[in-house]
């Protein structure tokens, strides 16, 4: 196992390197979610159940905020099977294995699903949300009570530009310049003129991903803008991927009342999505 933790918690290297670490921690992660299973399946059900909402299932969330996608869903998708069994565990085997019911599993218990999310499916969200709110601290910008507040990285001001957060967007630029391709020499990440950082494709492809998700639905959210504008307008303290998530679960709960509602009369599926609050 790799031992440096990079910075922050995180790997930083070359891929080899960055994916033989994230194997050691899902290794980990998965045998945490096993022994937890073991201890807690024949005892309490109920206690078990509360342990994998709780504690199992935000096991990798760090991770998915502060790595792109393309080197965390593979793995991702290996704690999603874990979290599944360890489910199942509190019911029987094969309780998740139809679509429509693993679909409902993923969505929040106020949409009527049981909360246990895809980290799959939550890492494009938890990616772009960690690196705008973080980009939004990175320059030095004004204070409302006309003061000055230090960025953390003001060295990155040639790749956004100065004030690039100042004010909303398009009065200040936010990201279009860093998604626009590197205009300078004077890159301190390195891209070449004209291209796109590493950092920069991942974010655009997530986000560009997630906006083909909600497209046409008519449910409004962050995700109705480009991707130069994300996080534009809202509230200092509102987390974007808390507002990412609540757009693309609507979305979600949407698209699977209406594959339910077409299911035959009758179907225990429906039935059951139908008798939710009717008691």
């Amino acid at each position: 196992m790799p031992l440096w933790t990079g910075v922050v918690g995180c790997p930083m290297g070359e891929a080899g390197f960055v994916d033989a670490w994230l194997r050691a921690q899902v290794s980990s992660i998965v045998s945490y979610i096993d022994k937890t299973v073991l201890s807690l399946r024949a005892a309490s059900p109920h206690a078990l159940w509360a342990a994998i909402y709780y504690s199992c299932s935000a096991k990798f969330d760090f991770i998915l905020r502060h790595l792109p996608p393309d080197k965390t869903v593979s793995h991702a998708r290996v704690v999603d099977a874990a979290l599944t069994r360890a489910a199942e565990a509190c019911g029987y085997e094969g309780v998740l294995g139809d679509a429509i019911t693993a679909r409902r599993a993923r969505l929040p218990a106020r949409m009527r699903g049981l909360g246990l999310r895809s980290l799959e499916e939550v890492a494009p969200a938890a990616f772009c949300a960690c690196f705008v709110e973080a980009a939004e601290r990175f320059l030095d910008r004004s204070t409302p009570g006309g003061g000055r507040e230090r960025g953390f990285f003001q060295m990155l001001a040639p790749l956004f530009g100065h004030g690039a957060f100042e004010l909303p967007y398009p009065n200040s630029p936010r990201l279009s310049r860093f998604l626009s391709g590197c205009t300078t020499n004077v890159n301190p990440l390195g891209a070449q003129l004209g291209q796109l950082t590493p950092t920069g494709e991942s974010f655009k492809k997530a986000w560009e991903g997630m906006q083909r998700e909600v497209r046409g639905e008519g449910v409004a959210g962050p995700l109705d803008v480009r991707a130069p504008e994300a996080g534009n307008g809202r509230a200092g303290s509102a987390g974007l991927q808390r507002q990412l998530t609540q757009q693309r679960e609507q979305v979600k709960r949407n698209q699977l009342s209406r594959s339910i509602l077409g299911l035959p009369h009758g179907d225990t599926r429906r039935e059951a999505w139908l008798a939710v609050d009717s008691f």
